[in-house]
């Protein structure tokens, strides 16, 4: 059973897996793949103290402050189901299940679709 699983590996569910690193967790950072909306961005001029940046640029970062942190994410499993358990959490996904006493869900947005002409 693990401390936590974070589901979701965009900014938020890799900043939330480092902090977990740091702290020494038995945690599981699962998605189905790294980056998320962040990887979609072209220029990032908002970021607080980032000046000048793109998604892929940043996403880079991430990835490298991760294996800095020895953070193994699990990619390429869609989360099916979620089921509460008298300890914690039962998460199923297409391949696994996987038991945490807790759950942080930072599966972010994706913007619509219009399906028109030049989106």
């Amino acid at each position: 059973m693990y401390d936590t699983i974070i589901i979701g590996a965009g900014i938020a569910g890799e900043t939330a897996a480092i902090y977990a690193a740091r702290k020494r967790m038995n945690f599981l950072l699962l998605a189905k793949e790294l980056g998320g909306q962040f990887l979609e961005s072209g220029e990032v001029l908002n970021y607080p103290g980032i000046i000048k940046t793109t998604g892929v640029e940043f996403e880079s970062v991430m990835e490298k402050q991760l294996k800095f942190n020895e953070v193994e994410p699990k990619t390429g499993e869609e989360v099916k189901k979620i089921e509460k358990i008298n300890d914690g959490f039962t998460v199923t996904t297409g391949k696994n299940r996987y038991d945490a006493r807790t759950l942080i869900i930072a599966t972010g947005a994706r913007p619509r679709k219009l399906n028109v002409s030049g989106e």
